[in-house]
Formats: C-alpha cells, structure tokens, sequence
C-alpha cells in the first residue's frame, strides 16, 4: 500500500468514529402535561322525624285532687350540611306569651304553661328538652320550660355546626303537667311544632 493509500484509509476510519461519536441530544422529547378536573356532586339531604308519644297526659286523680303526669317523645335531625342545624319547638297558638291548654269543653278552662317543675297542686305545664329527662315532681327547676306561643322566641333544643351523625341525631322531649284541686274536669290541649333548618 502506497503512502497515500495508506492516509486515505486512515480519514475513512477517523471519518466513520466521528460520525459514531455525534451527540443525539438535540432530539429528546420535550414534556407534556394535561389536567383533569374531577366533579362530584353530593346532594343536599335534610329532614326532621318526631316519634310523637303514644299516649296522652292523663291524670288519674279525677276531679278535685291534684296530681301530675307526662309524656316522652325524640326528635332525630338527618343532615348533611356542613355548616350544621338548628332545632327549635314553640306552640302554633297565636300570641307571643306563654302558651295554655285549653279545654275541649270551654276555652276559659285553661292550665297555664310555666316554667319550673310541674308539682301537684299547682295548675300548669311545660316542656323537658334536657338529655338526662326527669318526671313531674322531681329533678331540676330549669330543666323545665315554659312552651311559648306562635310569636314568642322558640325553645332552642339543639345547635351544631357540622352534619348529622350516619344515622341522623335524635333528642328527647318530655311534656309535663300537673294540676290542683280547683282545676275543673275538661280535655286540656295544645299543639307544639318541632322546627328543623339548615344553618
């Protein structure tokens, strides 16, 4: 091989190395990104259930003899709003006093709601809301509430600020009631509403 041959086969060889050697760099992908917005709507669930008493406050004094009685119900509050409920109870009866029993037989029969426990020889009623409820007669004075009519301030029973437990949030309730001698033999009534609302 000639001298010249022999540098020609050298710039082949260095020639194909360096074609080898050139960096790929330049060709890499660059990064994409998207986003996706995920919506999950959850729908507003509320509700108020009243188990009502099954019986009515009797007395069994009869006439002329004071006595006491009461009935016991609950009221469960199902709620999913976050910002939590209130729960109220009042009379539907017009005015803003205190609201009265009225007889069945004369409306000027009246037993007059007041608050303080219900003792026998004292004509009146009222209402429990406490957790831990007590009879006529017994427990604590300010357990026991006066209920107010349509346009007086409501009794608060409950205020929470956040949802219901998974099987909604009951609470008990307990009417009471006594009588005294001179109350007059009549069918003594009144309606009370149990008022729930989202906060």
């Amino acid at each position: 091989m000639t001298k010249i041959s022999k540098i020609i086969a050298a710039a082949s060889v260095l020639g194909i190395v360096g074609v080898a050697a050139l960096p790929v760099a330049g060709y890499a992908a660059s990064p994409d990104s998207k986003s996706v917005t995920v919506n999950v709507d959850v729908g507003s669930q509320f509700s108020l259930a009243c188990a009502l008493p099954d019986n009515d406050v009797t007395f069994t004094g009869g006439a002329g003899a004071a006595d006491t009685s009461s009935m016991a119900g609950t009221c469960t509050v199902t709620s999913n709003n976050g910002a939590g409920y209130t729960l109220v109870a009042k009379s539907t009866q017009a005015g803003s006093g205190a609201a009265n029993l009225i007889g069945t037989n004369s409306p000027s029969n009246i037993i007059s709601s007041a608050a303080g426990i219900p003792t026998a020889g004292t004509a009146k009623w009222g209402i429990n809301t406490m957790t831990a409820q007590t009879a006529p007669g017994t427990g604590a004075a300010a357990a026991w509430l006066a209920v107010p009519q349509a346009s007086g301030a409501a009794i608060s029973i409950a205020s929470t600020n956040t949802v219901a437990g998974a099987s909604g949030d009951t609470y008990n309730y307990t009417f009471g009631a006594a009588i005294a001698a001179t109350t007059a033999a009549d069918s003594y009534s009144d309606t009370v509403q149990f008022t729930a609302t989202a906060k």
